[in-house]
């Protein structure tokens, strides 16, 4: 009797892990399985770049070592700490999560990703990152380069071009359940360094098994989702807050002149930092919210 062809969907999984083993030990969240740490480094990884996060993430734990040291502390310092990361918002999330964990659970982060997802600003992602990474749990983590890397190899497609849930789904049967930890750092490693929008195939470990290389597929890139940063409301917003970092409150006024800014664009500004829990104005005056 013949042996059993191997699935199509455990191809690779050798030389995936070949490719990524001097790699990991590259970042400082991958020496440890503190979900806690694990969990900062995946907000801060979101939208930033991996060696920007590096000196950000170890800053921060200093500064924030425990869940309960994270909810104890003033939002202002929070945000004050997440420093030059942009996208500010993912501090007051961080925030309002550990205060949920330090009152709900004890202190500690839960280990299900169906009680991830109940925190605050915890989407599927980080439910999945920190369930898999902080706990060893058996689940795939999916973020743009993890869909790229699974709808190219198995659907032949690019990962614009997939529905979700197959891509959830194939991620989920191609997961390595004895390392999950280990297969998705490798998988978003894959996607982040060589399985790019415009492809290294020549370097890839699954070019042999890559139905989108096998096919002689052309990359194509998705829709832009966000505009260029320089003028943009983003921009006006970091710099209310940096500037409200460096001091106790400001007038709108006082905003205009350090930021130099119009007036218009910081009283819109200031009304969406209002709405995402970052800053709060009483008596004419604005400051990071506590």
């Amino acid at each position: 009797m013949p042996p059993t062809k191997p699935s199509r969907r455990c191809l690779g999984r050798d030389a995936l892990r070949a490719w990524y083993a001097p790699r990991r030990g590259a970042y400082p969240w991958r020496q440890t399985r503190d979900p806690y740490a694990i969990w900062v480094s995946e907000v801060m990884l979101q939208q930033t770049q991996a060696a920007r996060v590096v000196p950000a993430f170890r800053s921060f734990l200093r500064r924030f070592p425990t869940v309960r040291t994270l909810a104890a502390a003033p939002r202002r310092d929070v945000v004050a700490e997440w420093g030059g990361l942009g996208y500010n918002r993912r501090a007051v999330r961080l925030s309002e999560a550990a205060r949920a964990i330090d009152k709900d659970h004890d202190g500690r982060i839960p280990r299900a990703k169906d009680e991830l997802l109940e925190l605050p600003g915890v989407g599927p992602y980080t439910a999945a990152a920190v369930a898999s990474m902080g706990f060893g749990e058996p689940v795939p983590v999916v973020d743009t380069n993890v869909r790229r890397v699974v709808s190219r190899v198995h659907l032949g497609i690019e990962g614009h071009e997939a529905p979700a849930e197959e891509v959830w789904a194939l991620a989920d049967a191609w997961l390595d359940r004895g390392d999950p930890a280990m297969w998705n750092q490798a998988v978003m490693d894959l996607g982040r360094e060589v399985c790019r929008p415009k492809p290294h195939c020549d370097a890839c470990p699954l070019a042999r098994v890559c139905r989108f290389r096998l096919s002689g597929a052309t990359a194509r890139r998705g829709p832009k989702r966000q505009g260029p940063f320089e003028g943009s409301t983003r921009q006006v917003r970091g710099a209310v807050v940096n500037a409200l970092c460096s001091n106790p409150s400001l007038t709108p006024a006082r905003l205009v002149a350090e930021t130099g800014f119009a007036r218009d664009r910081i009283d819109a500004a200031i009304g969406t930092l209002v709405v995402d829990g970052l800053v709060e104005v009483g008596s004419g005056r604005v400051r990071l919210a506590s």
